[in-house]
C-alpha cells in the first residue's frame, strides 16, 4: 500500500479526523463556559431582584450589585475569549435586565481568605 501512497492517505485522513474531533471538544468546552457565564450573571440578577422586592433583606444593595458586576466581568471575559469582542455589553445589556448600578462594579470580586489574610 506505501508503494501506491495509500498509506499516506489514510495517515492524513486519521490525522485531519483527531484534527476535528479536538475541535469539536474545543468547541463543546467554550460553549459550556460561554453558558456557565450567563447563568451566573441571570441568577445573581434574579437575587438582586427577589431581595429587592423584600427590602434587601438578605443583603445590602451593594453586595447584590458588585455580585452582578462581577458576574458580567465573567460573561463579558468569556465572550471576548471565545472572539464575540465587538458591543458586548450593548449585546449583553439586550439579554439581560442588568440593574445600572452594577456597571460601576464592573469586575471587582469577592475578598476571599485565599488572598487576603489579617
Amino acid at each position: 500500500m506505501q508503494k501506491f501512497g495509500l498509506n499516506t492517505e489514510i495517515e492524513k485522513s486519521h490525522r485531519h479526523d483527531v484534527f476535528l474531533d479536538l475541535e469539536l471538544d474545543l468547541l463543546k468546552e467554550q460553549s459550556s463556559a460561554l453558558g456557565r457565564a450567563g447563568r451566573l450573571l441571570k441568577e445573581s440578577i434574579d437575587r438582586f431582584q427577589k431581595d429587592e422586592q423584600g427590602g434587601f433583606a438578605k443583603k445590602t444593595q451593594k453586595e447584590h450589585l458588585k455580585e452582578i458586576g462581577s458576574s458580567l466581568y465573567t460573561l463579558i471575559l468569556q465572550r471576548e475569549v471565545i472572539g464575540f469582542s465587538d458591543s458586548n455589553i450593548k449585546w449583553i445589556k439586550k439579554f439581560y435586565a442588568i440593574p445600572e448600578g452594577a456597571f460601576q462594579y464592573l469586575g471587582v470580586k469577592k475578598r476571599t481568605d485565599l488572598f487576603y489574610r489579617s
